[in-house]
């Protein structure tokens, strides 16, 4: 998965120059389903790391987050494919869908909110989502590096 997404890489930038081809924009939607599924297959790796690892507050912060972790990846995987394919397939049956979700809703005003939060803040949302399993992630790493390099240089301290 990692030689996947170093190949899908310069897609982003060539993207970022031309972002009306829509070769370059599906190219980036499989860097970033590819992506997601590095950090999946890479939380088993951790677990199996930690297991090895002496330090019992790892092992059991590193079952605790892995496990979240891979179902909140796994979900997020499955939720953006989706998006992604019926966004492409499926572009007019997508907006109507949301149109009718915005006219079934009991509060008027809160119907344009809606509109307007999914039209400009639907990429946050999906960074909220993401970064915070690459955080989860990422924390998971950094304290497994600080416990090997504790049990080879930390000794003498």
């Amino acid at each position: 998965m990692a030689l996947v997404n170093i190949g899908l890489s310069p897609f982003l930038y060539f993207w970022n120059k031309i972002p009306e081809n829509a070769y370059f924009e599906h190219m980036v939607h499989l860097l970033t389903i590819t992506g997601l599924i590095f950090l999946l297959a890479l939380n088993p790796t951790l677990l199996r790391l930690a297991l090895m690892l002496p330090d019992e507050t790892l092992r059991v912060e590193t079952r605790l987050f892995t496990a979240l972790n891979r179902y909140l990846l796994a979900t997020t995987v499955v939720v953006l494919s989706f998006y992604f394919i019926l966004g492409e397939y499926f572009p007019l049956g997508f907006e109507r869908a949301l149109e009718l979700l915005i006219r079934l809703n009991p509060f008027p005003q809160s119907s344009a909110s809606i509109a307007e939060f999914l039209g400009r803040g639907g990429i946050l949302l999906f960074l909220l989502l993401v970064l915070l399993q690459l955080a989860m992630t990422m924390a998971l790493l950094w304290k497994t590096k600080e416990v090997i390099l504790d049990n080879v240089f930390g000794a003498d301290r």
